[in-house]
Order: C-alpha cells, then sequence, then structure tokens
C-alpha cells in the first residue's frame, strides 16, 4: 500500500480476487472466506483443489500479487453468520497455519495428502518442483510444490 497508495493496491488485490475466485469456481469450488488478501475456498474433491491451486499459480502475470497457497483435506464444521456460511475447526485451523508457512509462488501440501497418486500425477504434469519439508511447529511432514524459477 505505501508504494503504490491505497487506491491502485486495492484495485490490484480486488483484480486478484475475482481472478482466484474465478479460477475456484472453475474447478467445481466456492469461495468461502476472504482472509486479509487472498481467500479460503472449499472444494468437494482434493484433485479439484490442486487443479484450482496449479491454474492460478501457472497462469500469475508478472506484476501480479504474490500468491501462496495451501491444502488441507478433512472435515470442517460449517455455520451461518450475517446471512453467510463460516467454515471453521481442526482442518481449516491446520489450512491457516500451513498456508502462513507457504513462500511466494508455493503450495504447501500434507505429504499424507499429496500421496495420492491422482494429485501426484497433477503435480507432476505441472512443470513445477516438488520437495519434502518438515514442519517443525506442528511436527507435519508436508510437501513443497514450487513454481519460483
Amino acid at each position: 500500500y505505501a508504494s503504490i497508495g491505497d487506491g491502485p493496491a486495492f484495485g490490484k488485490i480486488r483484480n486478484r480476487l475475482i481472478q482466484m475466485e474465478e479460477c475456484v469456481r472453475s474447478a467445481g469450488g466456492a469461495v468461502v472466506k476472504i482472509v486479509g488478501e487472498g481467500i479460503l475456498a472449499v472444494f468437494q474433491s482434493t484433485p479439484s483443489a490442486v487443479r484450482a491451486a496449479v491454474t492460478l499459480m501457472k497462469h500469475t502475470e508478472p506484476g501480479a500479487l504474490p500468491l501462496r497457497t495451501a491444502i488441507e483435506h478433512g472435515p470442517a464444521m460449517v455455520t451461518t453468520l450475517n446471512d453467510r456460511l463460516d467454515y471453521f475447526g481442526a482442518t481449516v485451523t491446520r489450512t491457516r497455519r500451513l498456508l502462513e508457512s507457504a513462500s511466494q509462488a508455493e503450495l504447501l501440501v500434507p505429504a499424507r495428502v499429496a500421496l495420492d497418486e491422482e494429485l501426484q500425477a497433477i503435480l507432476s504434469e505441472s512443470a513445477a518442483s516438488t520437495s519434502l519439508k518438515e514442519l517443525t511447529a506442528s511436527d507435519s511432514l508436508i510437501t513443497v510444490v514450487s513454481w519460483a524459477g
């Protein structure tokens, strides 16, 4: 905000949120929450979530806001607050923690989730590099998918 001003920064953020929502929707997901300058989305399947993340990463234009992504799999609780659905619970908390650990142009996926053969096929086709990393805060092994050059 400080370097380009509130108006231009808002425009960039709004455009990125619209791009993310369109990508999520086209992959069969739904945006359920705006978190800071990003989104929380739900999908019927983990492969759909990974496809959406890969599409977003591969179609990030130069000068666009940096993108960090995280995917988790599991149940979530949902309630209606202020006429909107709100998701919460352990899966949502784990996803937020993963996202906080992601660097720019990275997708973090728990290794137990990334072992799925369909996910491995999607990631191998994405032209991204993958590695394993241990998150010390949670003692979790994660798969790091990176599009950074």
